[in-house]
């Protein structure tokens, strides 16, 4: 289907002139929400309407993935776990498609600037966003060339997404620590808020605050410390403005990953705090060194690495017109005690 063929399609159905149309899925700002939301709608009812696959096999292949997140230059270990996995089900799809890496640089207009390229260009035959949220005109433009998409760790009407209950990983975190007798539970969590953050640091948070409330145990926001690198200095720098703030702590969650929680690990030995006797220490991620650290880590175990792969197979299939439609896939976490707790 061509574009111009598309807007006049959307027009009709809004009851809007092809302009309006136009000024909507380009984001003008002088557009009202009224006339952003009968274009949205329409674009929603004529993405039902439409046949996917017919206009997935019109569309000229380039047997390329698009691969898009905030930033490259800060990768974490569950960014490395994610990307292994898209490799591992490339390999044993026999290399089928060539990955592409892309960056918004955390800047909400290159992210828009990179949806129109990725749908006026042949970039790609599909795209996996790791931890991006969409505007509503972005998702609707998506959508209205029926581009496949798959969501990591965000969800958005109509395309696939798969994430893992960080809910869950979050209440086990903290209940465990409760079972341990701890009640003054310090958080260090990632950005709940802001370019290139999704759905997992307030899923966790919230986990985190049903449990203290299951147990009577007052919330208390000055023993919880947002990061943004999820960096190894960031667990050094968070325990140390901990004690020099005197924030009464047994107990850390650290949600922001086991590297951080390292990073806690080192500050601790460097001021002479015992893990666990004067604080004990969860994790999240189960990455290979929290194994061997010293004290070995207790963590919450993502399946980073299956979640990789699952969302490269399930994309592969929406390309090659398999699966068609949107499935939302949640993994489990599950609680792995080491000497930590």
């Amino acid at each position: 289907m061509r574009m111009d063929s598309t807007l006049q399609q959307i027009a009709k159905k809004a009851g809007v002139s092809e302009t309006e149309v136009f000024k909507v899925l380009n984001d003008d700002p002088a557009v009202s929400e009224e006339m952003k939301r009968k274009v949205i709608n329409a674009v929603s009812e004529l993405t039902n309407e439409h046949d996917p696959s017919e206009q997935n096999q019109n569309k000229r292949r380039t047997e390329t993935i698009a691969i898009v997140t905030a930033y490259m230059s800060t990768f974490s270990f569950y960014e490395v776990y994610l990307m292994n996995g898209f490799e591992l089900q490339n390999i044993q799809m026999g290399h089928k498609y060539t990955i592409n890496q892309y960056s918004t640089h955390g800047n909400d207009q290159k992210k828009k600037e990179f949806v129109r390229s990725i749908l006026s260009e042949t970039t790609a035959d599909g795209m996996i966003s790791m931890f991006l949220k969409f505007d509503d005109d972005d998702i609707a433009s998506l959508r209205a060339r029926n581009f496949p998409v798959v969501f990591i760790d965000e969800e958005a009407e109509g395309f696939h997404s798969i994430t893992i209950d960080s809910y869950k990983g979050g209440y086990m975190a903290t209940q465990h620590l409760i079972s341990r007798g701890r009640k003054n539970i310090g958080l260090i969590i990632g950005q709940i808020k802001g370019e290139g953050v999704g759905i997992t640091s307030m899923q966790r948070l919230n986990g985190y605050k049903q449990a203290l409330a299951e147990h009577n145990i007052p919330f208390d926001d000055t023993k919880i410390i947002e990061v943004k690198e999820y960096a190894f200095k960031e667990g050094v720098n968070s325990l140390a403005d901990m004690v020099r703030r005197k924030v009464k702590i047994d107990s850390i969650f650290c949600a922001a990953g086991d590297v951080v929680a390292m990073g806690v690990i080192e500050q601790a030995n460097r001021a002479g705090i015992n893990i666990p006797k004067d604080i004990a220490l969860v994790g999240y991620d189960d990455i290979n060194m929290a194994s061997i650290s010293k004290p070995a880590l207790t963590t919450i175990h993502q399946p980073v690495e299956d979640m990789g792969k699952k969302a490269f197979e399930l994309l592969v299939d929406t390309i090659e017109g398999i699966e068609l439609k949107p499935r939302k896939i949640v993994l489990e976490p599950r609680l792995v005690v080491r000497a930590s707790t």
